[in-house]
């Protein structure tokens, strides 16, 4: 695994832990690249965000609008916070496969797929050198720079697994610790979101009953003491992935690893970030005074 602390714009402190590959002997270092798993919801969100901004999509949008058919009264702001169970907007339940039909929606607004959507409007932008779309790697992306570096994924027993390369707007990104705290530092300098795009991604969701939601638009968000924090975990077979930002005092926090240990272990799913070991050390760091100061 691989793990990185971003102060202001710049890197804290970065490891690597164990091998990116066994079999040849590859330590895991802050430059591995990784499969970010989920975290790919959180590029999709300044996506869309995008598009909404230009009037190529609103959030209140019918998901039918787009193909999109499910039950209900589903709107494409349902399908970013995953309230889209019927009824629409009454619960909070993390369902990936649900997000991703929001494919659909960057297609149809963009004219391109999800995977050359996230390339020019948020990777080349935020300058993400060893960032990429799994799909893409050796096809106009630099496949020395990413794809030699991949780390190799294990399966729970251990087992060398193959990785898939399809790409939608729920997974499928490759990355390192030290792009992940620069995305981080992007975001916050207003580099990405539209104007009022990152309060609105990092606003938690409200249901119908008026209660407030783990959940804003793409971002899991909590409320701590200092300030709210945005968080995203991954989870596959064969990886796992952690990103915290605490924006309000220019932090962030990278975790990246080659099997699924750094998240299925933990409640991640039900928003309870301080389930992982991981998050309760960098937010003691960050509010005992030991933080970006």
């Amino acid at each position: 695994m691989a793990a990185a602390i971003g102060c202001g714009g710049s890197v804290r402190w970065s490891s690597g832990f164990g091998s990116a590959d066994v079999a040849r002997g590859v330590p895991a270092t802050p430059e591995t690249v990784f499969h970010v798993a989920s975290l790919t919801k959180t590029f999709a969100s300044i996506v869309l965000l995008q598009l909404a901004d230009e009037g190529r999509i609103s959030l209140d949008d019918p998901v039918s609008d787009y193909g999109i058919e499910l039950p209900g009264d589903v709107r494409v702001r349902h399908l970013m916070s995953h309230t889209s169970d019927p009824p629409a907007g009454a619960a909070f339940r993390y369902d990936g496969n649900r997000y991703a039909l929001l494919d659909s929606v960057v297609r149809r607004a963009d004219g391109q797929p999800f995977d050359g959507a996230v390339l020019h409007r948020v990777i080349a932008p935020a300058g993400l050198a060893r960032t990429a779309p799994s799909s893409l790697v050796g096809d106009g992306i630099d496949a020395v720079a990413i794809g030699a570096a991949l780390a190799q994924g294990y399966d729970g027993g251990g087992r060398a697994i193959a990785y898939p390369t399809h790409v939608n707007v729920a997974a499928g990104l490759l990355s390192t610790v030290l792009d992940l705290v620069a995305y981080g530092a992007a975001i916050e300098q207003g580099r990405l979101y539209p104007d009022g795009g990152r309060a609105l991604a990092f606003t938690p969701m409200r249901a119908t009953s008026g209660a407030e939601l783990p959940y804003g638009l793409g971002w899991f968000v909590e409320h701590r003491t200092g300030g709210d924090v945005a968080w995203h975990f991954g989870s596959w077979t064969g990886n796992s992935a952690l990103l915290v930002l605490a924006p309000d005092r220019g932090a962030s926090f990278a975790l990246l690893a080659n099997s699924d240990r750094l998240s299925t272990p933990f409640p991640l799913e039900e928003g309870r970030l301080e389930s992982s070991a991981f998050a309760r050390a960098f937010l003691g760091w960050l509010e005992q005074g030991e933080g970006c100061g």
